[in-house]
């Protein structure tokens, strides 16, 4: 499920780089190989890069709880793709993500292509959420920031 599937989450993010690239672009259903320009992506701050820790992450409130089994990245369009590489999926009834949040998958993405999905990750024990937050602890071919151009869930 996409945001183009009419599925209404809103989607915010540790931190944006600035107003041409928020969060929302991570969700808007855009097609990955089908994208319009660079710029249709969201890309986090400098200050807030992957660099180990979890402070680096996209955050969906579906409003109603959701069953996430599986979920992918895609990768922007242009020259330079500084992606996601260490990844983990999180779950939380509240939306704090303070301690009360359930781990549900850890992967890692490949380094891929402008404009190319990344291979899906499964979640093994799937468990209903309204909250959902992809952690992005690593990045490829990063200089101080990632972009993700689209995220895909299933249920």
């Amino acid at each position: 499920m996409q945001g183009s599937d009419g599925i209404k989450a809103q989607c915010t993010a540790s931190s944006e780089l600035n107003v041409t690239y928020p969060a929302t672009n991570a969700w808007n259903g855009l097609d990955v190989g089908n994208s319009p320009g660079s710029a249709e992506c969201w890309i986090c701050n400098t200050d807030n890069y992957p660099d180990g820790s979890d402070r680096c992450w996209l955050q969906w409130n579906f409003g109603t709880d959701k069953t996430i089994t599986a979920f992918r990245m895609g990768s922007r369009d242009h020259t330079t793709i500084p992606f996601p590489k260490d990844i983990k999926l999180l779950g939380s009834a509240t939306g704090v993500f303070g301690g009360e949040e359930t781990e549900l998958a850890t992967g890692q993405n490949a380094d891929v292509a402008r404009d190319t999905w990344a291979a899906w990750h499964s979640v093994d024990s799937p468990q209903a959420f309204q909250y959902y937050r992809i952690v992005m602890t690593t990045g490829w071919n990063m200089v101080n920031y990632v972009c993700v151009q689209e995220v895909e869930f299933c249920e």
